[in-house]
């Protein structure tokens, strides 16, 4: 069983226009509404791969209804903390040629008394066989020192834990030595204090976060490619490039992959294999994150590995 925690949900409304001109009247071709937040992505994505996944995390208002209700149209189980206020809107504007820009919205607070019933209620799931995925950003409000207490709990546990983070989220992270930590190529852009162009580039910050805690790491470079590094190997692997309908939660399609990956016991080779064709799949959809079994076969064919180290 794979355990999502999303700290920060929204509702994604998703905009596609020919193009995006700032200081001008922009019409949309269409319009689409969809539950989001990282970790209920990578609940959505589990559950297209035929995995097994629980959503946890906090919820507010008419959105957090919506997102309920959503996440029972894919028959995803969840047990969110209500709070007051409202669940974000995250507004994203999909432009022919495949650019798109996001404008997030920051969300609602969380008072120490929520984050105490939620601790108790991912506590309940830290079961031998499971796994936790902590992934995306935190509410205004949510101390530091709640995101690490989350990540230690579950180590602890003798879990693995999965993290997609940035900044000071992630490095609190490493201390609880995650079994995998998810990045793309803008967040380690900033952690190498450079641009990232190649996975030779990418691999001197990938390797120091190996050394900071992280038990694996994997990394989104282009739409087609990943670097995946473990204490014991390293690969670069890259695919055939597809006709790219929607990028919108392909990299929660790939940390979704990774964990399910994790619970079926693969190797090295056939999760980062697996990984980057559930993520690649996904862009040949609208629906986000989620990916057709048979797309992930075709592109799996693909994959070409190179061995780092």
């Amino acid at each position: 069983m794979i355990v999502t925690v999303t700290l920060n949900p929204a509702i994604d409304r998703i905009l596609y226009v020919p193009s995006l001109k700032t200081g001008e009247v922009n019409r949309a071709l269409k319009t689409m509404i969809d539950a989001g937040g990282k970790g209920i992505n990578v609940s959505k994505a589990v559950k297209s791969l035929g995995g097994e996944t629980i959503a946890l995390g906090f919820i507010a208002g008419s959105h957090g209804r919506f997102i309920k209700d959503n996440l029972n149209s894919y028959g995803i189980e969840h047990h969110f903390v209500e709070v007051p206020g409202e669940c974000r809107v995250n507004i994203k504007i999909y432009c022919e040629g495949g650019n798109h820009t996001d404008i997030n919205e920051p969300g609602f607070n969380v008072s120490e008394a929520n984050f105490n019933l939620l601790q108790s209620r991912l506590k309940g799931l830290l079961q031998p066989g499971n796994i936790v995925v902590i992934s995306g950003s935190t509410p205004p409000s949510f101390q530091l020192e709640y995101y690490s207490c989350l990540c230690q709990a579950v180590t602890d546990a003798g879990i693995p834990l999965i993290i997609d983070a940035d900044g000071d989220r992630l490095n609190l992270s490493l201390s609880a030595k995650p079994a995998f930590v998810k990045l793309n190529r803008r967040e380690m852009s900033e952690i190498s204090g450079k641009e990232i162009a190649s996975p030779e580039d990418a691999l001197p910050g990938a390797r120091e976060l190996l050394k900071k805690g992280a038990r694996g790491v994997i990394i989104a470079l282009k739409p087609n490619s990943v670097l995946y590094l473990t204490q014991n190997i390293g690969f670069f692997a890259e695919a055939d490039s597809v006709e790219i309908c929607n990028t919108i939660g392909a990299g929660d399609a790939l940390t979704g992959a990774i964990a399910h990956a994790v619970d079926q016991k693969m190797t090295d080779e056939a999760s980062v294999k697996f990984a980057l064709s559930a993520a690649m799949a996904s862009m040949l959809v609208e629906s986000s994150a989620v990916a057709a079994r048979r797309d992930i076969i075709n592109i799996y064919e693909t994959v070409k590995l190179n061995q780092v180290f």
